[in-house]
């Protein structure tokens, strides 16, 4: 199990960021600190998967990032 962690701003408020595995959600948090505390990876099948996150403000903005992570359990 492992904790992933977003940094995101907003120069009004950030709303909600979203934590999803190959474009799939898999958390939600809309409280500061942005983390998913208690991700198991073991939940995804082996291989190069991606890792998105999406911060959404208050005034329907969205900002998107995304890394590659590989699964081998």
């Amino acid at each position: 199990v492992i904790e992933v962690k977003a940094a995101a701003t907003d120069n009004a408020a950030v709303k909600k960021v979203e934590f999803k595995v190959d474009d799939v959600l898999i958390y939600s948090d809309n409280t500061y600190p942005y983390i998913f505390p208690r991700w198991n990876p073991k939940t995804i099948d082996n291989g190069t998967h991606s890792l998105n996150v999406t911060a959404y403000d208050t005034s329907g903005n969205l900002k998107k990032a995304s890394i590659p992570i590989t699964i081998n359990n």
